[in-house]
């Protein structure tokens, strides 16, 4: 199997640097755990074939059955130890032969092995109530999470797991995202969570920071009142035309709107601007105070 994946050597290069990081696509230990583990664990009394299918980006090993003891998430640390097995006698003749650990510490080497890597962590998020599935990524999904990765290199594996679960646009838990914003690692609300400032100018992300921060509603006040000067008048539509993109790009239509609302709701309030109805739309007008 291992002479059939087409694995090689790729550079990821650095930021303010001349000399990149060479790495393997995949790590032939993973390999070889991921497919013992399928192994070790397959619900033979179903009949099914293990399958191991390689795409351009990645490699996927499906085995019939679940996991027997615990969840996947558990054993990334390192820490558990599953008590029993599925086949515990064919489990016992692969560790006799070296194939795998009885420990669980398989799971934690893999992740271990793509953080060393620079490259994002496995996942089984594939997986079923009666099919275990792992994928182990092969190549970079965002470069900025890999140059975090190579810049910062004595990082936790937890956190490594918790930011590769944030660059794939997946739900961490509140004490997580609580624990990563003290680290002032992310920044912004649930749903919407992006890698922090700090983070950004180290991985050369900072026009991405910035156009997920956007412009705060101070800022917007004054792009809009000084429109207004300048113009004498701006109808709605021109005032989404001018402030749409300034907004942050968490936000998506509904909350862009909401958002615009509130602003000239805010303002016209407070007797800075006010507005007239013509047969189309509303326009709005500086007031002069």
């Amino acid at each position: 199997m291992l002479n059939r994946i087409r694995n090689y050597r790729f550079k990821i290069y650095p930021k303010n640097s001349l000399i990149p990081a060479e790495v393997w696509k995949y790590d032939t230990e993973s390999i070889l755990e991921g497919l013992h583990n399928s192994i070790a664990h397959q619900k033979y009394e179903s009949g099914a074939r293990i399958i191991v299918t390689e795409d351009k980006d990645k490699l996927t090993f499906q085995n019939d059955g679940y996991f027997f003891e615990g969840n996947y998430s558990q054993y990334i640390t390192g820490e558990k130890t599953p008590r029993h097995y599925r086949n515990p006698a064919l489990v016992k003749a692969m560790v006799n032969i070296k194939m795998i650990d009885t420990q669980g510490y398989g799971i934690h080497k893999m992740f271990v092995s793509q953080k060393e890597r620079y490259l994002p962590m496995p996942d089984y998020d594939k997986s079923t109530a009666t099919e275990v599935v792992l994928t182990l990524p092969g190549t970079v999904i965002d470069e900025n999470y890999s140059l975090l990765l190579l810049e910062n290199r004595n990082m936790s594996l937890t956190d490594a797991v918790l930011l590769d679960s944030v660059q794939k646009g997946k739900r961490i838990s509140p004490e997580a995202i609580a624990m990563l914003r003290k680290r002032k690692l992310i920044e912004g609300r649930l749903p919407h969570i992006f890698i922090a400032k700090d983070i950004a100018q180290v991985t050369d992300q900072k026009i991405e920071y910035s156009k997920h921060k956007g412009l705060d509603d101070k800022k917007c006040e004054a792009l809009l009142l000084d429109s207004l000067k300048d113009h004498g008048s701006l109808t709605k539509p021109e005032i989404v035309r001018l402030l749409w993109d300034v907004l942050p790009d968490q936000l998506d239509d509904k909350q862009k709107n909401n958002k615009l609302d509130y602003l000239l709701k805010r303002l016209r309030k407070a007797e800075k601007i006010w507005t007239e109805r013509n047969e189309v739309t509303s326009v709005w007008h500086l007031t002069g105070k």
